[in-house]
């Protein structure tokens, strides 16, 4: 016999086997499979499982789904840097300097010097503080984030144990 007659002998005979073996595909991730125990017809098992949804979405405070998407929600926008700081203070100091220095001694030039040094030391520190506060708020974004992220996987896991025991307790099997 050549090899793929045998080849083609052997699918066939153990295609009926495989069919027979096969058990039914698991339920898609993050779903229960529900299994009446005490023989109730679809139309029964629809209603056990909307009412068993109503009470352990009560029961947990929130429907899943709106937990999730709650705990996903973004955070307040938080402050963008303040970016020259230095620079922007500076030719602002020179600006002033510069009308100061004309005034007081007929030296723009010293003025502006001097306004230019002041400008940058001021504009330097308040770009420092903005970025400092621009940080602060990121920090409070991402533990209001990971507090609602953890509110939201605590309801989910109340609803989920809330709904199996439901079913379970109108004669299903829920896993």
């Amino acid at each position: 016999m050549n090899k793929s007659i045998a080849a083609s002998l052997a699918v066939l005979l153990l295609s009926p086997a495989l069919l027979l073996a096969q058990a039914p595909p698991p339920p898609p991730s993050g779903q229960l499979a529900i299994t009446p125990l005490k023989g109730q017809n679809e139309e029964q098992t629809r209603k056990d499982i909307g009412s068993c949804q109503a009470d352990a979405q009560a029961h947990a405070g929130a429907n899943p789904a709106d937990a999730v998407r709650s705990g996903q929600a973004p955070a307040a926008q938080t402050a963008t840097t303040t970016k020259g700081g230095a620079g922007k203070g500076a030719l602002g100091g020179a600006a002033a300097g510069a009308v100061i220095g004309e005034i007081a001694d007929n030296d723009a030039g010293k003025g502006a010097a001097i306004g230019a040094g002041v400008g940058a030391i001021t504009g330097g520190v308040r770009r420092n503080k903005a970025e400092k506060e621009a940080e602060a708020q990121r920090q409070a974004a991402e533990k209001e984030k990971a507090a609602r992220q953890q509110v939201a996987a605590q309801q989910v896991e109340q609803y989920n144990l809330a709904f199996r025991n439901c079913l379970e307790s109108r004669g299903y099997s829920a896993k």
